[in-house]
């Protein structure tokens, strides 16, 4: 089978590229001229460079295959500018479908986020691929749900065999760049993090990889898949963390009102001195006594999902930022005390 990958370099893409190759698909991956590719360095695969925003760059990329995984978008939460997140995600998503329609691809998988499924109020709050968002606060978050919206719309209208994969906070191997997610988990290692009353499922990126492969094959058109480890509270979170590793970040299970409140106060404090804010106030709106536990039965059912555990995701984690000599002194002489250096990843 012959696979368009957008996004090829990026965290996920990445991956995903090992993963095909592995399933011994003959794997074309579009990147832009500027990417940082160390994720694929040693890999033997077809290189085709291009922006997504650009419609013959993206029909170009695409002819010629059968199946076109999308994963170009940013994933940025504190944009300068909000269309700097949205709109490359909303012209991703057009792009890529009326190509596929114009080509007659068979079949389209669109990385979506878990975001667009949302979170709940009720800590047993159980959400499935029924479930939208309608909360959203960060440009991020807009940018997710919007563009699954109209991918769904443009399918159904350009008659483009569709399949959405919706993983939540995806964490592992080969990024390189440090996105946000793994940084959040690089600060929580460090002690600087306090985490309120709410939970989350994290999810190893090497499943999630495996989901888009066999998404090829088994992914229904017209289905939505969330693709998520066990959910989490945030206070179990920090109790692992620091048994793992003998120091971990705070809890607080302080009122939301109260916690929503001190993170606007250093916000505009920090604001007036002229430094970066140590808390999002969009995302501490999103996650602050709110609660992510997902339904995995259709992913499990259909692409044969597996999952890591919480344990093994952080220990990865722990892995990869000595690996790139992320942390700082103090926090590498302590991690090294449990966790053994790696010299390779494959």
């Amino acid at each position: 089978m012959k696979v368009l990958v957008t996004g090829a370099n990026g965290h996920i893409g990445s991956n995903v590229v090992r993963a095909l190759l592995k399933a011994h698909h003959d794997v074309r991956g579009m990147l832009r001229q500027v990417a940082d590719t160390r994720g694929l360095d040693g890999l033997a695969f077809e290189r085709v460079y291009g922006d997504i925003r650009d419609m013959n760059a993206v029909e170009a990329a695409m002819r010629g295959c059968d199946v076109v995984i999308n994963l170009a978008t940013p994933y940025i939460t504190q944009p300068e500018n909000p269309a700097d997140v949205i709109d490359p995600a909303m012209d991703s998503v057009r792009n890529v479908l009326q190509a596929a329609a114009k080509l007659r691809i068979q079949k389209v998988i669109h990385a979506s986020s878990a975001t667009a499924i949302g979170t709940s109020k009720n800590p047993s709050g159980l959400r499935s691929e029924k479930d939208w968002r309608n909360d959203g606060e960060m440009p991020y978050t807009t940018a997710k749900v919007d563009s699954e919206r109209i991918a769904w719309t443009l399918a159904e209208a350009l008659e483009v065999p569709l399949v959405c994969l919706n993983p939540p906070i995806v964490l592992g191997r080969f990024d390189y760049r440090i996105t946000p997610s793994t940084r959040w988990v690089f600060d929580m290692l460090e002690g600087t993090t306090i985490l309120p009353k709410g939970a989350m499922c994290p999810v190893h990126v090497l499943d999630v990889a495996a989901a888009f492969v066999s998404a090829i094959q088994h992914g229904r058109a017209g289905e939505r898949y969330i693709i998520s480890g066990p959910s989490v509270s945030f206070k179990d979170l920090a109790t692992l963390i620091k048994t793992m590793t003998g120091k971990g970040p705070g809890y607080s299970p302080a009122p939301r009102p109260v916690v929503l409140g001190f993170v606007g106060l250093q916000y505009n404090l920090l604001r007036l001195l002229g430094r970066p804010a140590l808390a999002n106030v969009a995302a501490a709106r999103e996650w602050v006594h709110r609660y992510q536990v997902l339904d995995t039965t259709k992913a499990n059912t259909d692409l044969g999902l597996s999952s890591h555990s919480a344990q093994e995701i952080i220990e990865e984690v722990i892995e990869w930022g000595m690996y790139l000599k992320a942390f700082t002194p103090q926090t590498t002489a302590r991690l090294k005390e449990r966790f053994p250096s790696r010299d390779a990843w494959d």
